[in-house]
């Protein structure tokens, strides 16, 4: 942004959003399993407790965490180092928040479902409040279905 707050003419949500990114993964000590339930300021979409154990849960609460975190501590609170670092190219994640997370994911930031401008459809709702998300990794492949004889 420029002069006082106020972004630049033609300037999008994507080039006026923050981020808050970890300068080390070894400072990420968030819990790797077990359930957690987010601060509502992270995840406001009254279901903000996550199952760890489960792949398809980690997956959302570690996006959430990401796209919606406003300090540090946040990421420190929230996320571990080497879960992030397994399973950061499984993640959906603005490319912009991507990028920003190079230097502390030296060689993981290899191109991975993102979405943004250049990169192609993304989900329709990345915020917390779209939770079915949670259950795609069980649903397998669509199905087509033949109708009349």
């Amino acid at each position: 942004m420029s002069r006082e707050g106020i972004a630049p003419p033609g300037s999008g949500y994507a080039q006026q959003r923050h981020y808050v990114i970890a300068v080390r993964l070894a400072d990420l000590r968030g819990p790797d399993s077990g359930t957690v339930t987010l601060d509502h300021r992270l995840d406001w979409s009254g279901d903000a407790t996550y199952d760890l154990d489960d792949p398809g849960d980690l997956q959302v609460m570690y996006q959430t965490v990401l796209n919606e975190a406003t300090s540090v501590d946040d990421l420190h609170r929230w996320l571990d180092g080497a879960t992030l670092r397994r399973r950061w190219s499984d993640l959906w994640l603005p490319a912009q928040l991507r990028a920003l997370w190079q230097a502390p994911l030296p060689g993981a930031c290899r191109p991975a479902p993102s979405y943004g401008r250049l990169s192609g459809p993304g989900p329709r709702h990345s915020g917390p409040a779209h939770r079915g998300r949670r259950s795609l990794h069980r649903m397998g492949p669509p199905q087509r279905i033949r109708h009349g004889g």
